[in-house]
């Protein structure tokens, strides 16, 4: 039916070229059949007429049996659907596979966040084993100075190999939240202290270990709270001696500190350790002994990106308080540990003006601070052209 009209269109448009291109047959007269040539002017002939209807004709034509076929076609496979039993299989077994990656994807991103507490446990166990003999309390006598910065590395390097198992017991690899418990031990007459915190600096980590041990061997110009560090001997450039000092409301927490710090080639290490007794510093007998060890790993993380890691433990003995004194003195051990990891984290700021005066630090201060405002002023501006140019889009679109 279709190829019929098809060849009827064309069989016309075939006729109506000849008759159009025939001489015997001259211009369309009027029902005389004659004209007057002087007394009208003859009439131009009639243009060519196109094809462009007939073909829109057959294209439509074509375009009506596609999706007929299509419609045709859907239908055929709904009827196979509806009477298959496998195509419904099928599908659940699509539902089921795409179930199953997704799981897989879950799975292996449970494992990509162990891969680093892994890779943790195979340097731990990759490390060989050093024993170290200690006295049961570290203790310092009046001696020369090579035989007590000996005695202090020992005890600092038996700490430094405990590093990574207080780091993965600490689980710092999965929390970044600070952490203080300090609590009174009833039994043992004793306060427990357990920090712990995780931080990322925007620096590189060998700038933010160096800022963290100039900050811990007071070379950087800033004041904590209610704590303050002077330093007795300085053996080398990473080994120091000193005395930390907490004022607390109840009375000071002493403690004679000996620190390292361990570069590696993607870490620094700062390790700290308590002398228990000193012959040539002794304790003050007012004040209360803090006994504790601290580590703190300032690791690459990503390009100028470190991750600063710090874990202390310890215990204050106060026998001689009364339970009113000594939740007195844990509140206000509480308040200088966490000014002092709050330094830790802003460690990097000041670190900026490490070996300049404050003439220097202030107009530096004041140059910044111009330069932030000039920012913010072309920032104003910038919006403000913005508004009106949106105004003026506006008005044209309304129009």
């Amino acid at each position: 039916m279709l190829q019929a009209l098809l060849q009827e269109d064309e069989s016309l448009g075939q006729l109506c070229d000849f008759l159009l291109s025939s001489p015997n047959l001259g211009a369309v007269t009027d029902g005389s059949g004659s004209y007057d040539d002087e007394s009208e002017s003859p009439q131009r002939p009639a243009k060519r007429p196109r094809k462009r209807e007939a073909h829109e004709i057959a294209i439509l034509r074509a375009a009506v049996a596609d999706l007929t076929r299509q419609r045709e076609a859907l239908m055929q496979r709904r009827e196979r659907a509806v009477k298959s039993p496998w195509e419904m299989a099928s599908r659940r077994q699509a539902a089921g596979r795409h179930a199953a990656e997704c799981e897989r994807d879950d799975l292996k991103a449970a494992i990509a966040k162990q891969t680093h507490v892994i890779n943790a446990l195979e340097a731990v166990l990759r490390t060989p084993f050093d024993p170290v003999t200690l006295p049961t309390e570290p203790r310092l006598v009046k001696a020369p100075m090579g035989r007590r910065r000996a005695t202090a590395e020992a005890l600092l390097r038996a700490e430094y190999g405990r590093l990574e198992s207080v780091i993965l017991t600490a689980r710092l690899h999965e929390n970044a939240a600070k952490s203080t418990c300090i609590t009174y031990d009833e039994a043992a007459k004793s306060i427990r202290l357990d920090c712990t915190m995780a931080d990322t600096h925007d620096m590189a980590f060998e700038l933010c270990g160096s800022a963290i041990w100039k900050y811990y061997n007071n070379l950087v110009p800033m004041e904590v709270q209610h704590t303050s560090f002077v330093i007795l001997e300085e053996w080398d450039p990473d080994t120091t001696y000193g005395r930390l000092i907490f004022e607390t409301p109840v009375s000071e927490v002493h403690c004679l500190v000996v620190q390292k710090r361990f570069v590696e080639p993607n870490r620094v290490v700062i390790c700290s350790a308590t002398i228990t007794e000193d012959e040539k510093y002794p304790y003050s007998t007012d004040a209360f002994v803090l006994h504790e060890s601290t580590w703190i790993a300032i690791e690459k993380s990503a390009p100028n990106q470190a991750r600063v890691s710090y874990c202390g433990r310890g215990s204050v003995p106060c026998v001689s308080k009364k339970e009113a004194d000594a939740e007195r003195l844990v509140n206000g051990i509480i308040r200088c540990y966490n000014a002092h990891l709050e330094a830790v984290k802003q460690v990097n700021y000041p670190s900026m003006y490490m070996g300049t005066s404050k003439t220097t630090q202030t107009s530096t201060i004041q140059a910044l601070t111009g330069h932030v405002e000039t920012l913010q002023h072309q920032i104003n501006t910038l919006q403000t052209v913005v508004l009106q140019q949106q105004q003026m889009l506006q008005a044209m679109l309304h129009r």
